[in-house]
């Protein structure tokens, strides 16, 4: 029997988005419990709080680290602040050898998010 996904989720919206009830990643999380998959899933809205999170990840078990938040082709945006990719990349060194990271983002496929998230991994 395959094991089920271990899923770490961390989201941050922009305030309309919180006022609307956008909250992809809770969904997601609800839905891969459903399935009888291990999450944890935490809601952030700055730098601080994101290296708490990591912080906590890191010490994990979790294998899958997915973020849900808005993103550009050079960075992702907190409720309170916006991150490069190199920024990001410094932040998940530590903690994403032999895991995975997904993003549920616009525009955050590129190149630079490649070269930030593999160096120092």
């Amino acid at each position: 029997m395959l094991e089920k996904p271990n899923v770490f989720i961390i989201e941050s919206l922009g305030f309309g988005d919180e006022k609307a009830g956008r909250y992809e990643g809770r969904i997601l999380s609800q839905v891969l419990k459903l399935s009888g998959s291990k999450v944890r899933y935490f809601y952030i809205r700055t730098e601080q709080e994101l290296e708490e999170v990591l912080d906590q990840f890191k010490d994990s078990q979790y294998r899958y680290l997915h973020f849900s938040c808005h993103g550009s082709s050079n960075g992702i945006a907190l409720t309170l602040g916006h991150l490069s990719f190199k920024q990001l990349g410094k932040l998940l060194a530590p903690c994403v050898d032999y895991r995975r990271v997904f993003f549920s983002s616009c525009q955050v496929a590129t190149t630079q998010l490649a070269a930030a998230l593999m160096k120092g991994t």
